[in-house]
């Protein structure tokens, strides 16, 4: 029973039930030499999460595999917060913090309406389209973009690196070859914004500082991967299993449409010409 295998992919629920039931504690093969532990029921997760036994912080595994990935690679994008225990985890935290604030990401909220409709607007006229490949899976690299001030003329080798390594993050090849050229522009795109910043994310953690403290190279290369691979995968998620989960419930499809004002004009003119 395998919680990411096949037969989880059309309904994970019954799965998932049965290993709170029979498996709290349950063995994942990662790679060669190195498996991780899924734990399935809340309180034992709590109480996993909160045990200083346990670390994140796969560089100090006794067995690790490097998967053919260079160390320094590897370096370059494991130095984030994901991967850190405390106190280096508490550290990160508050330079992060200390710009990614809500007032922030509030202002991008004009962007994010700008270039959703811009997606949308490509739709127009058709009968068919691919709502993940042609929606959900470029919104949010082309966020995330914006959000991190890469500038218009590099987005297409970054959505191409992008794509390549969500597609195959854990395989060899072009997977490697796409994460060493991201790496490698990410920090060239450090050094131009060292040299002169501007208002995006990028340039405000660059000049983050705690009592003299800042975040490294690799930290700095690190975030810009966690935010391309934790951010665009919860999105893509999210919108594909929300527009199957109003298809498939008519009622709710019904509720959503009776009170269009919980959505903003545009999207609402947008949605309902889409749905009908």
């Amino acid at each position: 029973m395998h919680p990411f295998g096949p037969e989880a992919t059309s309904d994970p629920h019954p799965i998932n039930a049965r290993l709170r039931e029979d498996s709290p504690a349950h063995e994942i093969p990662l790679g060669p030499n190195l498996n991780a532990w899924l734990i399935t029921r809340y309180d034992d997760a709590r109480r996993a999460l909160n045990d200083p036994r346990l670390s994140k912080n796969i560089k100090d595994a006794p067995v690790r595999t490097s998967g053919g990935w260079p160390d320094d690679l590897r370096k370059a994008m494991d130095s984030h917060m994901l991967s850190a225990d405390p106190p280096n985890h508490t550290r990160l935290r508050k330079l992060v913090s200390s710009v990614f604030t809500a007032r922030r990401i509030a202002d991008l909220r004009p962007d994010v309406q700008r270039i959703s409709d811009e997606l949308l607007d490509g739709f127009a006229g058709r009968d068919e389209v691919d709502l993940i490949g042609e929606y959900a899976f470029p919104l949010p690299l082309q966020v995330i973009c914006e959000l991190l001030g890469v500038p218009i003329d590099d987005r297409d080798s970054f959505r191409t690196w992008s794509n390549t390594i969500i597609a195959s993050a854990l395989a060899q090849g072009d997977a490697l070859a796409a994460a060493t050229s991201m790496n490698d522009y990410v920090r060239e795109l450090i050094a131009r914004k060292r040299a002169e910043p501007d208002h995006a994310l990028l340039s405000g953690l660059i000049s983050a500082a705690d009592e003299g403290d800042r975040l490294s190279e690799d930290e700095l290369t690190s975030l810009v991967f966690l935010l391309l691979l934790a951010g665009h995968e919860t999105t893509v998620n999210l919108i594909g299993n929300g527009v199957y989960l109003l298809l498939s419930h008519p009622d709710r499809m019904a509720q959503l449409r009776a009170y269009p004002e919980q959505l903003s004009p545009r999207s609402r003119s947008s949605c309902a010409s889409r749905a009908r």
